[in-house]
Order: C-alpha cells, then structure tokens, then sequence
C-alpha cells in the first residue's frame, strides 16, 4: 500500500518537475476540490518534495543494507514509513495553504432540462477502478490482521524482543487500515458528486 502511495505521489512529483504547474485532476482526487496554482519555480520545487518519498528511501535501504547487512531491514522500514508520513503530512499542509476554492457557478437549467454537468464517464470508470484496488488492498490488511491475531490466539506466540519485528506488523497494518479506509470514504464522496 505504501509503495503505491509513493508511486502516486512520484507521478505527481515528476509531473509538477517536468510541466511547471501542479497536475490539477490528480491533486484533486488527493487533496480536495479546488484550483492548485503555483508559479513555475515553487511548483518544481513542491514536485521534488512529492517525488522524493520512493528514490530516497530506496537510496537509504541500499545504503543501510551496505553498511548493516540483514540488520537494516527494520530500520530501513522504519526510516521509510517517518519519511513518507512526514513528506504526506507536509504536502497536505502546502497544498491546504495554495488551495483557492472553486468559484460557485451559477447552475442553469437548458430548455431541455438538463441537469449540470456532473464527472464524466471516463473519470468515473478511473475512479471505479482506484476504489477497486485501495479496497482490494484494505481487505488485505484487514484479513492479515485478524488471521494474525487468530494464529497468536491459537496458538500463541514469541516475543524476540525487537521493536520491528514484534510491534511495527501491527502498527504498519492499522497504519494501511486507516488509510485505505479514508481512501474508499473519498472516492466513495467523489462518485457521489
């Protein structure tokens, strides 16, 4: 789940660092209506803070695997998780902050009474698609987490003592729980419109 966070949030990076401007559909669907406009040089700038998640941290894995071995597993995924939470949380603040909000328009009705414009079909099927798979990837945490908790229940379990492997699991699959679940809840609100 977290690889395709960063995978979106390096589409979206790349974009702002090769066009100049913010990939407005996209920062939607991520961060709320409303018109995202910066001037050219902050929005490469904000790109390269949203691209950054995936090749620094992959950087970081490979660098700490030279230097600890099969010791750096843990805290390479610890280092992942911080650095992408704090990179989201950031680019929430920034992109509330530019945010302009959507001038009401007027809604008018033809003579053949139709209703406005709602999204189209094509975004539609998008949005279907991206709820399939955040649901897809949210049932899976979920089911992991109550087989695990079954087998520990059956027939128990061990403690190693080790922060990333006895208690990070869990954390990191509430952690995709949560956030798979907002998922669903905002592109459920974005058919709905």
């Amino acid at each position: 789940m977290l690889f395709i966070l960063e995978l979106i949030f390096l589409a979206a990076g790349l974009w702002a660092l090769v066009s100049a401007k913010l990939p407005e559909g996209l920062f939607r669907l991520l961060f709320g209506k409303g018109n995202y406009k910066l001037p050219p040089n902050h929005a490469r700038l904000y790109g390269l803070l949203l691209a950054s998640p995936l090749p620094i941290s992959l950087t970081v894995t490979f660098f700490l695997a030279i230097i600890f071995g099969e010791r750096s597993t843990g805290i390479a995924l610890v280092f992942e998780n911080i650095y992408f939470y704090s990179i989201l949380i950031s680019s929430l603040i920034i992109a509330r902050k530019i945010r302009q909000p959507v001038e009401q328009q007027e809604e008018t009705i033809d003579e053949a009474g139709d209703l406005p414009e709602t999204i189209s079909y094509r975004k539609r099927l998008l949005v279907i698609a991206g709820l399939a798979v955040v649901s897809f990837f949210t049932l899976i945490s979920i089911g992991t987490f109550f087989i695990t908790l079954f087998s520990i229940i059956n027939y128990g379990s061990s403690m190693t003592g080790k922060f990333s492997e006895d208690f990070l699991p869990f954390i990191l699959l509430f952690g995709a729980s949560g956030i798979g679940i907002f998922g669903i809840y905002k592109l459920i609100r974005l058919l709905r419109n």
